[in-house]
């Protein structure tokens, strides 16, 4: 009987507040009190505005793993997505198509595991939710005027919800004589308008079609609703105190007179040059439900150019008002990016091409850079230094000495043998003429040996 009694609020609970109901799913935008409608934040965007995609030129992805309403004893909550990102470049020919375009895939599951420890375990519950998210999404840069961003992004979605492992309802002649699974196909539309380097607004609609998701579709009908958001993004370099601030707010409602609306705010600011996330956001709604949302980020760059970043997020929902039984929700997510170089985006290939050179070029000049900045805190060992012919001493203040060089001399070693320290090796380079990136000079050419002071100037 009692296994019976859990269906039914199954059904009915889902049906009051909706199937697919937005509990919000990236971990960052949670800390946020789900404010996240104007965010143009590449692959944290997908589920909250489909055009906050767009303006991304990283590969990005993403995995989060939430604890939905913790504290439950029979009921075990549980969500997981994960999600790719690829911003089109110029191998895909097709410029009017394709340039400054965004492709991505996210799944999210959703499951409500239900333990029923009077019967054995062929009686338990284990109720899902899954949402496929196919992300196409396109910055039209100028579109408006000049150095005007304007995004705009749509998803596919596919919707797969069921019941799996009850006798019970396989058993069941009534409402699931069709089946214990369902599914359906929807559309999402997404518009963000950078106005400013300060201001954003984000516009978009979910579920346009609201596919009916009922598991018998010949006597009721669940659809999954359509929903509208607004969303306005603040953003300063410097608030008071804090560094990289946005504050957030956004509203949502399925339409102009519906009794239920949701309004959400959030307030971000980042510490140590962008590698501490902070925020905290609040969300309510009509229907009573009040929100508290608390998040942290890391981040971390890595790579010659830096072109590696990991972002670890953690994202604490407690609900104020409404659920008492529970701990909060609980959502972590880790996240991948590799910035992309610029020439890739470049269609014109007369354009592209002295980018990639210009690209190449600074790359061998940091990698020489690095290479002598690793000799530089790694120096030789008096034993193995090789000899040299002029003997090493430190150049009196006002007079400039001539080494000329010879085979295996470098800029470093001449630096050593005269100043007692190779760090001066670039000072040196630069006093002499020598161009970047390499330095470049030959034997038996005289280089100037001034005094420690005039390179310090």
């Amino acid at each position: 009987m009692r296994i019976k009694i859990i269906i039914i609020f199954l059904i009915f609970a889902l049906k009051l507040y909706g199937v697919y109901e937005d509990i919000g799913k990236e971990a960052r935008a949670k800390g946020m009190g789900n404010a996240f409608y104007a965010e143009p934040a590449g692959i944290l965007s997908m589920y909250y505005n489909p055009a906050g995609t767009a303006f991304t030129k990283k590969i990005e992805v993403s995995g989060n793993f939430g604890l939905p309403y913790t504290g439950f004893e029979t009921i075990d909550f549980k969500t997981f997505n994960g999600e790719f990102l690829y911003p089109f470049t110029y191998h895909l020919k097709s410029e009017m198509i394709f340039k400054n375009g965004v492709f991505g895939i996210g799944f999210n599951n959703l499951s409500h595991y239900y333990e029923n420890s009077e019967y054995d375990s062929d009686d338990d519950i284990y109720y899902y939710e899954r949402l496929i998210k196919i992300n196409i999404s396109k910055d039209l840069l100028d579109i408006i005027g000049p150095g005007t961003r304007f995004g705009v992004g749509i998803n596919f979605n596919i919707f797969m919800r069921g019941l799996d492992g009850n006798i019970d309802t396989k058993a069941n002649g009534g409402y699931f004589i069709n089946g214990l699974k369902t599914s359906g196909i929807g559309i999402d539309l997404g518009f963000i308008y950078v106005m400013n380097v300060n201001m954003i607004l984000g516009f978009s609609i979910d579920n346009l079609i609201e596919p009916n998701v009922a598991f018998n579709k010949d006597l009721a009908e669940e659809a999954v609703e359509k929903n509208y958001k607004i969303g306005l993004s603040w953003k300063k370099e410097r608030l008071w105190r804090f560094k990289y601030v946005t504050i957030a707010g956004g509203v949502s409602f399925e339409n102009l007179k519906s009794d239920v609306w949701e309004y959400r705010i959030g307030y971000e600011f980042w510490e140590f040059d962008r590698v501490m996330g902070i925020r905290i956001g609040y969300e309510t709604s009509d229907r009573g439900m009040n929100i508290l949302g608390l998040g942290l980020t890391g981040r971390k760059s890595f790579g010659m150019r830096k072109t590696h970043e990991i972002e670890v997020n953690y994202g604490f929902n407690y609900p104020v008002v409404a659920i008492k039984q529970t701990y909060g929700n609980h959502t972590f997510s880790l996240v991948y990016r590799y910035s992309l170089p610029e020439y890739l985006f470049e269609f014109d290939i007369r354009k592209r091409v002295p980018m990639r050179e210009r690209y190449e070029k600074e790359g061998k000049a940091e990698e020489v850079s690095v290479k002598e900045e690793k000799r530089e805190e790694k120096p030789l060992k008096e034993e193995k230094q090789p000899k040299v012919s002029v003997e090493q001493e430190q150049v009196p203040a006002g007079e400039i000495k001539i080494h000329i060089v010879g085979e295996g001399d470098n800029l470093m070693k001449i630096s050593k043998m005269y100043y007692g320290s190779n760090k001066y090796w670039q000072k040196l380079a630069e006093y002499n003429g020598l161009k970047p990136p390499n330095y470049p000079f030959k034997v038996g050419q005289q280089l100037k040996i001034p005094p420690v002071s005039e390179l310090e100037k």
